[in-house]
């Protein structure tokens, strides 16, 4: 099992073992996303928590939208995102694409806080768990979100700046420098 998830002792070229984080899933038809931590840090994940937001045909069919998982890794709350946003570039197709991003992110929220809460050391505030992206102190989107970019190479970069940018404005997170 310890080769299977990312090698284990006596095994120095495989790395570090690798454990997956129990309630660290969460699917729907094309989306899964799964939680692995090294080994040596599992004891510092907990309070996961995951959330679902269809937004196929009508806004209920899971063929497209997001899946996300919230935790805390020791007092740092993350939220991560898969995301399969609608295809197309016609007409109109990435004003949809935005609303429907818009309208999972508002819709794919967890469960309030949990008030067992691990204490945080004396010197720091208690840890904040995240209802949704905007609140987590890390949030990270992955996935096909299918946005068309046909253009040189400057105009593609300036253009994948602005999506970032403009992704986080939606999401209420700020934005740190982009460098690409």
């Amino acid at each position: 099992a310890a080769a299977a998830a990312g090698g284990g002792e006596g095994d120095a070229d495989a790395g570090p073992a690798y454990a997956r984080v129990p309630s660290g899933a969460v699917s729907m038809v094309g989306l899964h996303l799964a939680l692995w931590v090294r080994s040596d840090a599992a004891s510092d994940v907990s309070c996961v928590d995951a959330a679902v937001a269809a937004a196929g045909f009508g806004g209920v069919l899971g063929n497209k939208g997001l899946v996300a998982l919230r935790l805390l890794l020791r007092d740092t709350s993350l939220v991560i995102i898969g995301a399969h946003l609608p295809s197309g570039d016609g007409p109109g197709d990435a004003g949809r694409r935005d609303a429907c991003a818009r309208d999972a992110l508002s819709r794919g929220v967890f469960a309030a806080a949990d008030p067992a809460l691990p204490p945080a050391p004396p010197w720091r505030a208690r840890p904040r768990l995240a209802t949704a992206a905007a609140d987590a102190d890390v949030a990270f989107l992955v996935g096909d979100l299918n946005y068309r970019l046909i253009a040189p190479g400057r105009a593609v970069r300036r253009a994948l700046a602005n999506l970032v940018e403009n992704a986080a404005r939606m999401a209420g997170m700020p934005v740190g420098p982009l460098s690409l």
